[in-house]
């Protein structure tokens, strides 16, 4: 009897010991690839913080992004390291990009630019950028056309495989690039719907301009799903596609 109590409790200790050793490989595996990490945004504006808190609102509602307001004039003295994107507001227009723009390199982060005033960013000499001012001229488009939305990384994490024209928004400025045929390393990444060479959506690097000067509240269900994308496409959080785009 005392023998066969020996056996059960060894069998019931055994038994313990694979169960304790399932949980823990089950609690310890690993997140499955293909989720996007959390990433910090800093969202740099000039006007007033509530102007700029839809942004944040919608980033952090439809992507788990934590976004940080930061007013334009202390950008140059903020921790930019520790942000995986930095997008700058369509008003943020400002005497001081020169020293805006040397903190941003120097930080070495991809940077959204949004409208006018992220036009103007781009454009600076320092910069050494094809995508910015005074490239482009300057409308009231609503949308685009995607480029390569087949196999186009921004298209595909907005769900649109289509060339045929996407409403961003139901009202909105806009400024389209006109790329130099000469510019190394652009990548077209929407159009306008009127004329074939001019592009709202166009990146160059690791600094992408979405062209556009309307805010959430302006954006079409559409329009919000792009620009969300066009947030992860920008700082690399996109999956790759079958094949990049040109």
């Amino acid at each position: 009897m005392s023998a066969r109590f020996t056996r059960g409790s060894l069998v019931a200790r055994a038994l313990a010991i694979l169960v304790t050793m399932t949980s823990s490989a089950t609690s310890a595996a690993p997140v499955p690839k293909g989720l996007p990490p959390k990433v910090v945004v800093g969202f740099g504006f000039r006007g007033e913080e509530k102007d700029a808190d839809p942004f944040r609102k919608l980033l952090a509602d439809s992507e788990g992004f934590t976004v940080e307001l930061i007013a334009l004039e202390a950008v140059t003295q903020a921790d930019l390291k520790k942000y995986g994107l930095i997008i700058f507001g369509a008003d943020a227009k400002t005497e001081e990009w020169a020293g805006i723009a040397t903190a941003i390199d120097r930080a070495g982060k991809p940077v959204l630019a949004l409208g006018e005033g992220g036009y103007d960013f781009l454009g600076r000499p320092g910069l050494k950028l094809d995508i910015g001012a005074p490239q482009g001229w300057h409308g009231e488009e609503t949308g685009v056309i995607p480029v390569g939305a087949a196999e186009s990384r921004l298209w595909i994490a907005a769900g649109i495989r289509t060339d045929k024209p996407v409403s961003l928004y139901k009202r909105s400025g806009h400024v389209g690039i006109i790329p130099a045929k000469t510019a190394a390393g652009v990548v077209l990444l929407g159009r306008e719907e009127a004329d074939a060479e001019h592009y709202p959506i166009i990146g160059q690097g690791d600094r992408v301009l979405w062209g556009f000067t309307g805010g959430p509240a302006d954006m079409t269900d559409a329009g919000r799903k792009v620009f969300v994308a066009t947030c992860r496409y920008t700082a690399k959080l996109t999956r790759p596609a079958a094949k990049e785009e040109k």
